[in-house]
C-alpha cells in the first residue's frame, strides 16, 4: 500500500515543476480549455491537498497503470487489478491528504503531443513533528495523458509512473 501511495503521490509531484502553458502560475485554472491546464490543476491539487479539485481534474474513466509488483486486488472483487481506476486513486489520495500535512510534488514536464506530457517527478509527503520531517519521498518518470471531454473541458485520463530505482 505504501508503494501505491508513493506512486500516486509521485504522479502528483511530477507535474508541479515547470509547465508548458503561458500562465502556469495561476492554477487552478477554470475553464480548463487546454490540456496543459488540466496537468497544472492536477499538480496544484496534489500540492494543496485539494481532493475536490483532484476529483474534478480526473476523467470518469481515469486509470493509473501499475507496475507488476503493485498488482493486487484493490477493490475486493477477487480479481487482481493491473491499474487503479479513478475511485481507488482518489481514495489513496484521500488517505495521503488526511495522513500528511505537507505534499510537495515537483514535475519537470514537456508536451509531446498536444494531449500527452512526459517528464521527471519528485514527491515528498511528510508531517513535521518536533521540528523534524517524518514521511517519505519518491521519484521517477511519468506520462500524463489528457483528453477533451466533449464540452470543451480537458481532464487527465491516465497517469503512468516509472519509479526511479531504489538508492543503494
Amino acid at each position: 500500500m505504501k508503494r501505491i501511495m508513493a506512486t500516486t503521490a509521485l504522479a502528483a509531484l511530477i507535474f508541479t515543476g515547470c509547465g508548458t502553458g503561458p500562465d502556469n502560475t495561476e492554477a487552478p485554472y477554470n475553464p480548463v480549455d487546454e490540456s496543459w491546464k488540466a496537468v497544472e490543476n492536477f499538480i496544484f491539487a496534489w500540492n494543496t491537498r485539494d481532493q475536490d479539485l483532484l476529483s474534478e481534474t480526473l476523467s470518469d474513466d481515469f486509470e493509473m497503470p501499475l507496475s507488476e509488483e503493485d498488482w493486487a486486488d484493490y477493490n475486493g472483487d477477487g480479481i487482481i487489478d493491473k491499474s487503479l481506476p479513478e475511485n481507488i486513486y482518489l481514495n489513496v489520495a484521500s488517505v495521503i491528504f488526511s495522513s500528511y500535512s505537507h505534499v510537495e510534488l515537483l514535475v519537470d514536464y514537456s508536451a509531446g503531443q498536444s494531449n500527452e506530457f512526459t517528464g521527471d517527478w519528485n514527491m515528498k509527503v511528510y508531517n513535521i513533528e518536533g521540528g523534524e520531517q517524518t514521511g517519505w519521498s519518491a521519484s521517477g518518470e511519468t506520462v500524463i495523458v489528457c483528453a477533451e471531454n466533449g464540452s470543451g473541458q480537458w481532464n487527465v485520463i491516465s497517469v503512468t509512473e516509472i519509479p526511479a530505482p531504489p538508492e543503494e
